[in-house]
């Protein structure tokens, strides 16, 4: 069963997106979980295009909590002002720190410092393979351990760059990654810290999570040769 999606209804009728049901009912359910478990920290998400998502952290940001949008609005579809004009009409600016820039031309001390902690990190900027690999970076330094992170778009035949800059950041760092993919739903993979893995396998709802997808079943097998020393070209 769909969890929260009659609190999304006005999101998703009032800014348009490929969110599909299945992926805000499985990360509204995360976002809710980290918080009745104790864990605090900001949301940040690269990429904001129309501010769609972005509206959807808002919901479940706790009073203490911000939420961080990185974005250089190169897309002609949409602006610093159309998102928002966006939130304020979904009444989820309240909160909301705006950077309109790439997100390697932040410093790196900027999200570790600044922001931190992360408990949430939505990676949906360029779908360039050199640059997921550096948002990939860039929020496994900065996410809280019990932390999430959410990559779009992997796997999705439109977009081999996602998937490219997946596996290079693994096999290219090895042993140093303590990611684990521990979700996959419709394109969105999610991965967290190896010690808190079980818990988000665990927790996530049987009818949310389809385990033995091939691409959850890959990258997990990308992720274990590469730490293992045995990942091969």
């Amino acid at each position: 069963m769909p969890y929260f999606l009659d609190d999304y209804d006005d999101i998703r009728s009032a800014i348009p997106s490929y969110l599909h049901g299945e992926q805000a009912s499985l990360l509204m359910y995360i976002m809710s979980s980290q918080t009745e478990s104790g864990l605090e920290g900001n949301l940040m998400e690269i990429g904001v295009a129309t501010g769609h998502f972005l509206a959807l952290m808002q919901r479940f940001r706790q009073p203490s909590e911000k939420v961080i949008r990185i974005d250089p609005f190169y897309i002609e579809t949409t602006s610093r002002e159309l998102v928002q004009e966006n939130l304020l009409r979904t009444g989820a600016s309240d909160g909301v720190e705006v950077r309109k820039s790439r997100s390697d031309a932040i410093p790196i001390e900027t999200y570790q410092q600044d922001w931190s902690p992360i408990r949430f990190c939505h990676v949906d900027g360029s779908h360039q393979a050199k640059d997921v690999v550096n948002d990939i970076s860039i929020c496994d330094r900065s996410v809280s351990h019990g932390g999430l992170i959410v990559l779009d778009d992997f796997m999705n035949p439109g977009f081999p760059g996602v998937a490219e800059g997946f596996f290079r950041y693994f096999i290219e760092n090895e042993r140093e990654v303590s990611l684990v993919p521990v979700g996959f739903c419709r394109g969105k993979l999610l991965l967290s810290f190896r010690e808190y893995s079980e818990w988000y396998m665990c927790s996530i709802p049987d009818d949310h999570i389809a385990p033995r997808r091939s691409a959850l079943f890959m990258a997990r097998w990308v992720v274990t040769e590469a730490r293992d020393g045995r990942a091969t070209c």
